[in-house]
């Protein structure tokens, strides 16, 4: 008899990642208690502006004197949450419009598949702007729901492709020959077969998110001003790059740090719960 597949062992970067992520979001909910100084507080505009990072302000001061740590840490909490719910509203418009054009099949599903093709063939940052521009401006929770619901196309796609494998199975079909609802079937057989794919897509999705926040809010018309989110930090240091690099390059890292973590975590998720993977 043949010894069963050992299951996948957490590598040393799913660890890492882990614990980079665990930080950054425990630091984003104890950012009132951590932060020496309030985000939008200006010290002393002319004595302590554009300070350098040392034992008193430890990442340093901006332009206008506001200290840099205080920002990167009130940052997190604007930034992870926009990720976050964003993601939220693109994991549930997506699993919506793809189990019903998987399991509807026809008209339907070729229409709702047009729409994903629409959606996809348009870069989303654009999207964005145009949005933007036609409404004057979003606050953030205008902002979230915008990223979400543009960000749910490939999402919809790939539990469109799941339902549609999944509705010819014995199992579905036997729940359908015994005249279970819909409802049911979808409660009980599709939607634990899609948990993996979509915890997957969910984690990966929330980088993409957080990089599209920062790029729009570098370009002013994300998070405004004097919040603090790590896509306006940066803009608010570019213009002193070369005397203050490290207004940019602290919220800089912070994000690659992020989506390094959620791709790394994400990668490591799909190797445990994907069956098919043995190491």
């Amino acid at each position: 008899m043949s010894a069963a597949a050992p299951a996948p062992r957490v590598r040393h970067a799913d660890r890492a990642a882990l614990g980079v992520l665990a930080g950054l979001v425990l630091a984003a909910l104890l950012a009132p208690w951590l932060a020496p100084h309030g985000p939008t507080d200006q010290l002393d505009i002319v004595g302590l502006a554009s300070q350098p990072p040392s034992a008193r302000f430890w990442l340093g001061t901006d332009a206008v004197s506001r200290d840099v740590l205080s920002r990167v840490l009130h940052g997190a909490r604007v930034s992870l949450a926009v990720g976050a719910f964003g993601t939220l509203v693109a994991l549930v418009l997506g699993a919506g419009i793809g189990l019903v054009a998987g399991w509807s099949g026809g008209r339907t599903d070729a229409l709702l598949m047009g729409l994903v093709d629409t959606g996809l063939a348009v870069p989303r940052v654009l999207l964005v702007l145009a949005v933007v521009a036609v409404t004057g401006g979003l606050g953030t929770g205008g902002l979230v729901l915008l990223l979400g619901a543009t960000g749910w196309f490939g999402i919809a796609r790939l539990v469109r492709g799941q339902v549609r494998s999944l509705r010819t199975r014995a199992f579905v079909e036997a729940a359908r020959t015994m005249g279970a609802p819909v409802p049911w079937i979808v409660r009980h057989h599709l939607l634990p077969h899609l948990a993996t794919p979509l915890l997957v897509a969910a984690t990966l999705g929330m980088g993409q998110m957080m990089l599209l926040e920062a790029g729009v809010s570098f370009l002013g018309v994300g998070v405004r001003p004097p919040a603090a989110s790590w896509g306006n930090m940066i803009a608010d240091g570019r213009a002193t790059l070369a005397t203050a690099p490290w207004v940019s390059l602290f919220p800089g890292l912070a994000i690659v740090g992020s989506v390094l973590a959620l791709t790394v975590i994400s990668e490591g998720m799909r190797r445990r719960l994907d069956p098919r993977e043995t190491a």
